[in-house]
Formats: structure tokens, C-alpha cells, sequence
């Protein structure tokens, strides 16, 4: 009737309720005692289901809390399916939402910086149910006026969407209100060889940039995301087996990536010169973006994102590695994927093989 089950560190329940599947975070830990705990939690939330199944007890009875008038259960005239009233604002359902993803997520994310711009810009903090396809399309004018690029302005519509997906799943909205746009096509990026020499020159002999000389060169070693290098920890990384073991936070997933012989001798110099077993503790992704911008503007160097050192890494690895082995190391479910978006192939190393 319910089922434990983990998400990061911490273990969460999903349980039905007359015919609606409903997810909590537990706030317990996922340690052995933590699940010994779990367990006795969910038996006894069996307990009180079977209770309202067989009709012994009602269900503002055994789930107190529900009666808030945020919370309360509402059993629907046309169906036997139970909702929960929609009345929290933006703000309350984007907690809502990070709490469902549980994976470290909050309003530093994509997620929350779009959404504060719908908040400040466009309709203030009300209900979920008040948004409107005219607020959707009134943000889409917004980002397309005051964003970079029009990619931009359609990577934060589509954060958005998965938002507001999340809401129309818990019924607390019928449609989703903001605009689906699809990306223009968009030549693959990398770094030219000259800037990245330069890069990587000054950083490596500027004390105050060790830093960043390790955010670029990790980077570029190993075409990690940024939100997995930023939570790689020393015990993640296996000397033994010559693996390093990641989560995938976009994939929701256990991963791991080979420590080939150049990598292993850099992971173990950054590991020597790190005190705490992150190698990057107190950074987040917004500080490593300004930490790489600045070092571009100080070089003179035309504007690259974080995100080019693993296209980069993609289209070195395209000459080594078969198709595969490729897709296997940027741990895309799709070679396509791989192929489309990530790898820019020099003609002249090509002509070199035939």
C-alpha cells in the first residue's frame, strides 16, 4: 500500500489515497537506522489506510493536519479521486517542487531564478491557479527583450514548464500556462585551442586562480556537468578500481566516469591542495559562472559558458573514442544527443585519418 524509497541522503513515501498517488518527504535520513524508522512510520500509515478503506474512519480523523484549509482533503462531487485545494502561491508551490525533486535543488536553481522573474516582472506572488496564458506569454516577451539570446529566453521557459508540469500533476492547475518553445538551431561551441592555452597559462600561474585552474582543467577532463563536479566529493572518487562515482542530478542517477591516467594524476594534486572532502565546498554553480566570466574578461576572450569545456571534451574524445564509448562518457541516454549538441568535429583531424 505505501512504498519507501530514497532520493539523495534523505528517504521519502508514496502511498494511494482513493485513487491519487500521493509523495512526501519524510525528513529522515537514508541511513540503516533511518529505514528502520521508515518502515515503522509506513506501518503505521497502513494501518490508518486500511482503516479508510474499510470505512472504520474517517479521513480527517486520521490525518489531522489536513484539516488547514491549505492542506485539507477535498473529495470531489464527480469522482472518487481526492484533491488538495489549490491555494498555495508561486512561491509555496516552487517548495513544494523542490521538496518533490529532493536532490539539492532550491531558488539558486534555474528553476527559482525564473520563477522570480515571473514574481517580480510579471504577476507578483499569487495563487497557482490565478496564472494565466497571458502571464506566460508576457514573461516570454519579457525574457526575449531583457535575455542574451532567444536559446536563453526559451531554457527558462522550459524550467518553468517543468514547474508548472509539477503542479498539473498534483491538480492543482487543468493546463499548463507558459508558452512551449522550441530552440532555434544553434552551432556546437567549443573552445578554440588558442584561447583555451591562454586560459589555462594564466590561471596556472596565478596563485589566486588555483580555484578556478581547477573548476576549468576538472572540467575539461572529464566533461562534467557543473552541478556534478561541484558536488564531487574525495571518497567519490576510487583510486582502487580507477572509477569516480557521480550523481547525475539531471538524470536523477548513480553514474560512473573512468579515472584514466592524466585524470588521476590532476584529481590527486587538487586532492592534496583541498582540506574538506568536497573539492569545492561553499561554491555554487553562480559563483563558478562569475569566477570563468571574469577570467574571460580580463584575458579579452569572446564569451564562452561553463557548459562549452564539456562540449569541448565531447568533440576531443570524438577522435579517441568509438561512438559508443563516447556516449557512454557523457552518460546521455540518446547518441544522438552526443552527436546533435556536443561534438564539433575539426575537418582537418578527420582528413588526417582518411
Amino acid at each position: 500500500m505505501a512504498t519507501i524509497y530514497p532520493r539523495g541522503n534523505w528517504l521519502h513515501i508514496h502511498y494511494y489515497l482513493q485513487g491519487r498517488l500521493h509523495k512526501e518527504a519524510l525528513n529522515i535520513p537514508n541511513t540503516p537506522a533511518g529505514l528502520i524508522e521508515a518502515e515503522r512510520f509506513k506501518e503505521e500509515l497502513e494501518a490508518k489506510l486500511l482503516l479508510i478503506k474499510r470505512g472504520k474512519m474517517e479521513i480527517n480523523r486520521i490525518f489531522p493536519d489536513h484539516n488547514d484549509s491549505n492542506t485539507q482533503f477535498i473529495q470531489s462531487p464527480q469522482s472518487n479521486v481526492i484533491s488538495l485545494p489549490n491555494n498555495y502561491t508561486l512561491s509555496e508551490g516552487l517548495n513544494k517542487f523542490f521538496e518533490f525533486k529532493a536532490n539539492g535543488l532550491d531558488e539558486t536553481s534555474t528553476y527559482g531564478f525564473v520563477m522570480k522573474i515571473l514574481i517580480k516582472n510579471i504577476c507578483g506572488n499569487i495563487l497557482i491557479k490565478d496564472v494565466t496564458k497571458q502571464h506566460g506569454n508576457q514573461l516570454e516577451a519579457y525574457l526575449y527583450k531583457n535575455k542574451r539570446s532567444k536559446n536563453t529566453a526559451v531554457t527558462y521557459l522550459n524550467h518553468l514548464r517543468v514547474v508548472f508540469n509539477y503542479f498539473k500533476n498534483e491538480k492543482w492547475i487543468e493546463t499548463i500556462p507558459i508558452p512551449k518553445v522550441k530552440w532555434d538551431d544553434r552551432p556546437i561551441v567549443t573552445l578554440a585551442e588558442a584561447d583555451l592555452k591562454k586560459i589555462l597559462d594564466f590561471l596556472k600561474k596565478e596563485e589566486e586562480y588555483k580555484l578556478t585552474y581547477y573548476l576549468v582543467r576538472l572540467l575539461l577532463l572529464t566533461g562534467f556537468r557543473i552541478s556534478e563536479l561541484l558536488n564531487l566529493r574525495k571518497d567519490m572518487i576510487d583510486f582502487e578500481h580507477n572509477v569516480i562515482n557521480i550523481r547525475n542530478f539531471k538524470g536523477k542517477r548513480n553514474e560512473v566516469f573512468p579515472l584514466y591516467p592524466e585524470l588521476r594524476i590532476f584529481l590527486k594534486e587538487v586532492i592534496n591542495n583541498t582540506k574538506h572532502n568536497e573539492l569545492f565546498a561553499g561554491l555554487d554553480r553562480f559563483d563558478a559562472y562569475a569566477l570563468f566570466q571574469n577570467v574571460l574578461k580580463k584575458l579579452e576572450i569572446k564569451h564562452y559558458k561553463l557548459h562549452d569545456l564539456r562540449r569541448t571534451f565531447a568533440s576531443r574524445m570524438a577522435s579517441k573514442l568509438t561512438t559508443v564509448e563516447l556516449q557512454k562518457v557523457m552518460r546521455h541516454k540518446s547518441i544522438g544527443t552526443t552527436l546533435k549538441s556536443y561534438v564539433n568535429l575539426d575537418m582537418n583531424s578527420i582528413g588526417h585519418k582518411m
